[in-house]
């Protein structure tokens, strides 16, 4: 903290700069060592072919309040260059990025170092969380991370790349294990020994996986048990060397696939569902309506599958969706559907009963979901009853929870009788008593206000449309 300011607690760990949220716009504080540096590379050929789109639009600022407070910071740094970036509304983290993103994403990555380097530049890391979307366009929003290339360097996030990057996605690709959960759990990736331990032998017959992960692997045991050295000098890495194993590395990224988990039901829930053709236009009748009347900038579909209604919010004025799921292979469809369509809409992986929450140094690091979307508004299409039926989530807390998302919203309730509802009852005991339509709109009514209800399906759903 300086006088009147707030670094992002999250960029903390690079000595060059820092981040500061204001009024709504993101700007970056560079220390002396990199100020010279840091304005060179906004006149790069690479980084000015890439800003606005796929590198973060980025200019010097001039903004005096800013600058006089950073002038009289309190820790007595120094900031001789403010840098402004364009602001990134939806920040999300690469835990809750589907395969194809956490793929997209990499790609970027060893694009722009190859890039780079034709322009006598280097990369001094390369960490996924320098990378966010903007729809399904991965965007790179580190501009400290560039550097003017050394001759004889070494791809010095080589085993960053590794664990945040490709160790994530093989695990997915050879294992058929979605990376998520292994990946929230340690923050940084995950470790090539740990996904040497798991990788199936035919991995092996990979030139590839046995350089990058199985001798990797051994080249970290052996580092361990010396100490944390090698036991060895090493040599300069000329820059033909440098960019042949980017370029080797890219050839293998954008060669990999997820595995079965690509035919899901949920995937095929928009065409293989229980209710009506009648129903679905009744219910997309509701969603447009909503939609058009209320305005939102962004809307946060829950449990998106595919992407369909997310499309349908766009169509009918919502500038931007986003949609969390936690089934890979919808998700995966919501990303094809938002590619081939070009929609302004990111698909994100999302348990709902265990969401993203704070983790890292001080509880700070990483952010809860919660706090770095801040929808306009809300719609939770047949999600309810997963949660307090196939969950145990108390009716009134899964309510309260969902009205807390956005300040308007669209749920859906789902009647015990409906058929869906009947065949998640049909193998264990019904245990719900209060979960009643009555029981529902009494604790709407506790957290929002009603504007109006609709039927959404011959089978008794209805939409509830409300305000907080």
């Amino acid at each position: 903290m300086t006088s009147g300011i707030e670094f992002d607690p999250g960029s903390f760990r690079d000595p060059a700069g820092r981040v500061i949220a204001r009024e709504g716009r993101i700007f970056r504080a560079v220390s002396p060592g990199k100020a010279e540096e840091a304005k060179a590379v906004l006149d790069a050929p690479f980084f000015k072919r890439r800003a606005g789109t796929s590198i973060v639009a980025t200019t010097v600022s001039s903004d005096e309040t800013l600058l006089r407070a950073l002038e009289e910071a309190a820790d007595g740094a120094a900031y001789p260059l403010l840098l402004e970036h364009e602001k990134i509304d939806a920040v999300t983290y690469p835990f809750e990025w589907p395969f194809s993103l956490l793929k997209k994403a990499a790609e970027l990555h060893l694009e722009l170092h190859l890039e780079a380097l034709e322009d006598g530049y280097d990369l001094s890391d390369a960490s996924a969380y320098n990378v966010q979307f903007v729809g399904t366009r991965p965007v790179f929003i580190d501009t400290l991370s560039f550097r003017r290339y050394r001759e004889g360097s070494y791809w010095q996030g080589y085993k960053q790349f590794c664990e945040q990057f490709l160790a994530p996605l093989l695990l997915t690709a050879h294992c058929d294990i979605p990376f998520n959960d292994w990946y929230r759990g340690s923050l940084n990736g995950i470790d090539v020994r740990s996904l040497a331990g798991v990788l199936p032998f035919q991995s092996r017959l990979s030139l590839q996986t046995q350089m990058h992960i199985f001798m990797h692997a051994k080249l970290l045991n052996r580092i361990q048990s010396h100490g944390g050295t090698a036991g060895s000098v090493r040599k300069g890495l000329p820059l033909s060397s440098l960019k042949g194993l980017l370029s080797g590395m890219l050839r293998f990224v954008r060669s990999l696939k997820p595995r079965t988990h690509q035919n899901t039901y949920w995937k095929e829930y928009e065409f293989k569902n229980s209710y009506s053709a009648e129903d679905a236009l009744l219910k997309r009748a509701g969603v447009s309506r909503f939609v058009a009347d209320r305005k939102p900038g962004t809307v946060l579909d829950v449990g998106c599958n595919s992407g369909d209604f997310s499309e349908l919010c766009l169509a009918n004025g919502a500038k931007s969706a986003v949609g969390i799921d936690f089934d890979q292979g919808a998700l995966e469809a919501a990303i094809t559907r938002a590619d081939e369509k070009h929609l302004h809409l990111l698909p994100l992986y999302q348990d709902l009963t265990n969401p993203s929450s704070p983790q890292g140094w001080a509880l700070e690091e990483r952010k809860p979901l919660v706090s770095r979307i801040k929808p306009d508004a809300v719609i939770a299409l047949a999600v309810l009853h997963h949660l307090i039926i196939g969950k145990n989530i108390p009716l009134p807390g899964a309510v309260q929870w969902m009205t807390s998302l956005a300040p308007t919203g669209l749920l859906e309730f789902v009647p015990k009788q409906d058929p869906m509802l009947q065949g998640m009852l049909a193998h264990r005991e019904d245990i719900f008593p209060n979960y009643t339509e009555e029981a529902f709109r009494r604790s709407l009514s506790d957290h929002a206000r009603i504007l109006y209800e609709e039927e959404s399906s011959a089978s008794g759903r209805r939409i509830f449309v409300y305000e907080r």
